[in-house]
Protein backbone atom coordinates (compact mmCIF):
# COMPACT_ATOMS: atom_id res chain seq x y z
CA UNK A 1 0.00 0.00 0.00
CA UNK A 2 0.73 3.52 0.47
CA UNK A 3 4.73 3.49 1.98
CA UNK A 4 4.02 0.81 4.48
CA UNK A 5 0.59 1.66 5.27
CA UNK A 6 -1.32 -0.93 5.21
CA UNK A 7 -4.26 -0.55 7.59
CA UNK A 8 -7.72 0.01 5.48
CA UNK A 9 -8.78 2.69 8.45
CA UNK A 10 -6.10 4.97 7.67
CA UNK A 11 -6.14 4.41 4.12
CA UNK A 12 -10.41 5.89 3.78
CA UNK A 13 -8.86 8.39 6.61
CA UNK A 14 -5.75 9.99 4.45
CA UNK A 15 -8.31 9.72 1.35
CA UNK A 16 -11.45 11.65 3.36
CA UNK A 17 -8.61 14.28 4.41
CA UNK A 18 -7.67 14.38 0.69
CA UNK A 19 -11.01 15.02 0.00
CA UNK A 20 -11.54 17.61 2.24
CA UNK A 21 -8.69 19.55 0.82
CA UNK A 22 -10.57 19.19 -2.86
CA UNK A 23 -13.72 20.89 -1.30
CA UNK A 24 -11.90 23.32 -0.03
CA UNK A 25 -10.83 24.32 -3.31
CA UNK A 26 -14.15 23.82 -4.46
CA UNK A 27 -15.07 26.65 -1.75
CA UNK A 28 -12.52 29.04 -2.75
CA UNK A 29 -13.66 29.13 -6.41
CA UNK A 30 -17.18 29.83 -4.90
CA UNK A 31 -16.16 32.11 -2.57
CA UNK A 32 -14.20 34.20 -5.39
CA UNK A 33 -16.28 33.68 -7.89
CA UNK A 34 -16.03 37.06 -9.73
CA UNK A 35 -14.39 38.56 -7.65
CA UNK A 36 -11.12 38.76 -10.08
CA UNK A 37 -13.02 39.86 -12.85
CA UNK A 38 -14.13 42.90 -10.34
CA UNK A 39 -10.06 43.31 -8.94
CA UNK A 40 -12.42 43.06 -5.95
CA UNK A 41 -9.57 41.20 -2.67
CA UNK A 42 -9.55 37.81 -2.98
CA UNK A 43 -10.85 35.55 0.37
CA UNK A 44 -7.76 33.37 1.29
CA UNK A 45 -9.45 31.55 3.93
CA UNK A 46 -10.23 28.18 2.13
CA UNK A 47 -7.45 27.62 0.85
CA UNK A 48 -4.94 28.07 4.20
CA UNK A 49 -7.58 25.84 5.24
CA UNK A 50 -6.97 23.32 2.22
CA UNK A 51 -3.36 23.64 2.68
CA UNK A 52 -3.38 22.84 6.02
CA UNK A 53 -5.44 19.77 5.22
CA UNK A 54 -3.11 18.80 2.21
CA UNK A 55 -0.24 18.81 4.67
CA UNK A 56 -1.70 16.25 7.01
CA UNK A 57 -1.36 13.41 4.55
CA UNK A 58 1.88 14.47 3.39
CA UNK A 59 3.28 14.17 7.19
CA UNK A 60 1.96 10.98 7.46
CA UNK A 61 3.35 9.94 4.06
CA UNK A 62 6.90 11.03 5.54
CA UNK A 63 6.26 9.36 8.67
CA UNK A 64 5.86 6.05 7.33
CA UNK A 65 8.70 6.67 4.83
CA UNK A 66 10.98 7.99 7.53
CA UNK A 67 9.68 5.79 10.42
CA UNK A 68 9.81 2.26 8.51
CA UNK A 69 12.87 0.82 9.95
CA UNK A 70 16.14 0.79 7.80
CA UNK A 71 15.69 3.49 5.60
CA UNK A 72 18.68 2.32 3.41
CA UNK A 73 16.84 -0.77 2.43
CA UNK A 74 14.65 1.68 0.66
CA UNK A 75 15.37 2.29 -3.10
CA UNK A 76 16.41 5.12 -4.72
CA UNK A 77 13.37 4.73 -7.00
CA UNK A 78 11.04 5.49 -4.56
CA UNK A 79 12.49 8.74 -3.14
CA UNK A 80 12.42 9.67 -6.70
CA UNK A 81 8.52 8.52 -7.01
CA UNK A 82 7.95 10.86 -3.70
CA UNK A 83 9.54 13.83 -5.07
CA UNK A 84 7.72 13.35 -8.25
CA UNK A 85 4.61 13.41 -6.63
CA UNK A 86 4.94 15.66 -3.85
CA UNK A 87 5.92 18.31 -6.92
CA UNK A 88 2.61 17.44 -9.03
CA UNK A 89 0.82 17.52 -5.45
CA UNK A 90 1.66 21.23 -5.08
CA UNK A 91 1.81 22.33 -8.31
CA UNK A 92 -1.25 23.80 -8.08
CA UNK A 93 -1.42 25.56 -5.20
CA UNK A 94 1.61 27.30 -6.60
CA UNK A 95 0.26 27.98 -9.60
CA UNK A 96 -3.03 29.39 -7.97
CA UNK A 97 -0.84 31.43 -5.75
CA UNK A 98 0.96 32.69 -8.52
CA UNK A 99 -2.05 33.76 -10.57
Amino acid sequence: MLFGMRDIISLILLGGVNACMCFFGYDMELVNLGRVVRKARVNWEPFIFGSFAGALPWAVIFTYLGGSGDTSRIPAFVYAIVFVYLVCFNSFPIGMIGA
